[in-house]
């Protein structure tokens, strides 16, 4: 919560996008603010892999076929695979799922 707030502040006192990039390079400088966004990039890429993973892991649980590793990772790829056509598509369809999962919470 409380990175989150800080996230909030400042996105407040930027006037463009830029995520954590712009806040390190607006603070920092331009090179914390690229070290910044490279180490972004690759949190949010393990991360993506690490739930897609135990998405496959918990659902082993009731599809005893995805006990070993080599169904889960392929669940894994797939599902990974399937959101990142979805986005490749445009930002409605994307928008669309985000939406309908939404609506079921």
């Amino acid at each position: 919560m409380l990175v989150g707030l800080c996230f909030c502040e400042a996105a407040g006192r930027a006037d463009r996008n830029g995520g954590p990039y712009l806040y390190a390079r607006d603070a920092f400088g331009r090179w914390v603010g690229v070290g910044v966004g490279w180490m972004a990039l690759a949190a949010n890429l393990f991360a993506y892999g690490a739930v897609a993973r135990g998405f496959g892991r918990n659902l082993s649980f009731l599809l005893p076929a995805l006990n070993r590793a080599v169904p889960q990772i392929a669940l894994a790829v797939a599902v990974i695979g399937a959101l990142a056509a979805l986005n490749y598509r445009g930002i409605r369809p994307g928008a669309l799922t985000a939406t309908s999962s939404a609506e079921r919470s």
